[in-house]
């Protein structure tokens, strides 16, 4: 081997093992640390660049190091072949396993431990180089385009949006994770759910979780100031819906604390001292009514369904055990068996 063709070996390995490392790093890194570094030295703008072109610079680093790969190949078979001879298949067959042997050491085990213990930091340094290879690779990038499209439309997949698809992988990711940690012992069951419920929370509609319009404890807009607070000392509930006709007509909220200052020998009308109520669709996330709440300082919502009408209603305590769980209050009697025997061939169950 000549030295000129020595040094193109070295450059093509330094290329296969930078190229790996990055193409690596790329598909791997904490965003957070990412963003982190790269705010301490000044360059936060970058990381909208990073994670807006992700795709692409997994695309070509990729690129890269299957074309390094390559040249190394035909360059070993070229060394290997004998002086004025042509390369016989046992020629190609010598360079295979020197290259595979390099790839393997320099293409595969190196670039993953740096990638694992130094690839942020391996980012920042080379993601100016990473972003403008992008512009040396646009025609291969355009047919990239082109072959991704037929291949989705030939699968049946709809075009999605990006950082959607994006998120959902993260979500995924993070499911596989805690799955894979409860698995191990290193994450406790309460703690898996909790997580698991966190992470479906945003995709659940408000129905999922309402108490239904068949289980509202409420009272009459005609309602005493006595049978008020019969009700409330009976039913142990510091918030109750007031309707006029009916449950499809619910005018406000009337809160227990509220009558505390009241006498019994004051005239009382329940649409005087209620509080308003919000009014939301079934179809509305959870997520987007507790920031509604939060924001209105509510703690009650009445959900009415697509006609107008009385659906059920969701308090605080709804969406907060929706994460930790059912919540036993002074007031709530234990919850019955789901499932119990009423002989050796009946048993009755819980269809809720």
């Amino acid at each position: 081997m000549s030295q000129p063709e020595l040094w193109i070996a070295f450059a093509l390995t330094a290329l296969i093992t930078l190229s790996t490392t990055a193409h690596v790093a790329i598909r791997h890194c904490s965003r957070v640390q990412l963003s982190e570094r790269l705010e301490r030295l000044g360059r936060g703008n970058r990381l909208e660049q990073f994670t807006t072109h992700r795709g692409t610079l997994v695309f070509c680093t990729s690129a890269v190091r299957i074309a390094a790969i390559l040249v190394l190949v035909l360059l070993v078979a070229h060394v290997l072949a004998p002086e004025g001879g042509r390369e016989t298949f046992a020629q190609y067959l010598g360079a295979f396993a020197i290259s595979v042997s390099v790839v393997l050491v320099f293409g595969v085990a190196i670039p993953n431990a740096w990638a694992r213990y130094g690839g942020d930091a391996f980012l920042v340094a080379t993601l100016p180089l990473l972003l403008a290879s992008r512009h040396v690779f646009s025609p291969l990038l355009m047919l990239e385009r082109l072959a991704d499209g037929f291949v989705r439309r030939l699968a049946g997949v709809p075009k999605g949006d990006a950082k959607q698809d994006e998120a959902d992988q993260i979500e995924k990711k993070i499911l596989v994770a805690v799955s894979e940690g409860e698995l191990a012992g290193a994450v406790h069951e309460e703690d898996a759910d909790m997580i698991e419920s966190v992470m479906a929370f945003r995709d659940k509609d408000v129905a999922e979780i309402m108490t239904p319009r068949t289980e509202i404890a409420a009272l009459p807009a005609t309602a005493t100031l006595i049978e008020a607070k019969e009700f409330i000392g009976r039913l142990g509930h510091s918030r109750i819906p007031i309707y006029a006709e009916s449950l499809d007509d619910i005018r406000g909220v009337l809160y227990a604390k509220d009558l505390l200052m009241l006498d019994d020998r004051d005239f009382f009308d329940p649409t005087e001292v209620m509080r308003k109520v919000p009014f939301v669709p079934e179809t509305k996330k959870v997520s987007d009514l507790l920031a509604e709440m939060r924001e209105k300082q509510v703690h009650l919502a009445i959900v009415v369904d697509e006609y107008g009408g009385t659906a059920g209603l969701v308090s605080i305590e709804d969406i907060v055990e929706e994460i930790i769980g059912d919540i036993a209050d002074e007031y709530e009697p234990p919850e019955p068996e789901p499932m119990r025997r009423i002989d050796p061939h009946t048993l009755e169950i819980d269809a809720r």
